[in-house]
């Protein structure tokens, strides 16, 4: 079974410091996760479940830096259930932020 990120471990590379290459990198690291995730759910809802609603309205000209101050924002919020896997907390996040109307 492959290793599985949680909410916390990812939280913390999201906000990591600027000021050393480790912390760039798992910055990097953040809004890449961030984005893989909304992306494959994105994808795999228009091929392969094409007739359930979308899980969130993300409008097209929104940054990987919005998706990933969407995570921080609700994990912060929801500090009780960081022991979660990290992409079920962002999925929560994006589903809050970028609701579908």
């Amino acid at each position: 079974f492959p290793q599985q990120l949680t909410a916390k471990k990812l939280l913390l590379n999201c906000n990591s410091s600027s000021l050393t290459l480790v912390g760039r990198r798992n910055q990097n690291y953040c809004l890449g996760f961030v984005s893989g995730v909304e992306e494959g759910l994105r994808f795999y809802e228009k091929e392969y479940v094409k007739s359930a609603a979308p899980q969130f309205c993300i409008p097209s000209k929104t940054k990987s830096k919005q998706l990933v101050d969407a995570f921080n924002k609700y994990a912060i919020a929801n500090q009780s259930s960081l022991n979660k896997p990290a992409v079920l907390m962002i999925v929560e996040a994006l589903k809050k932020a970028f609701p579908c109307r």
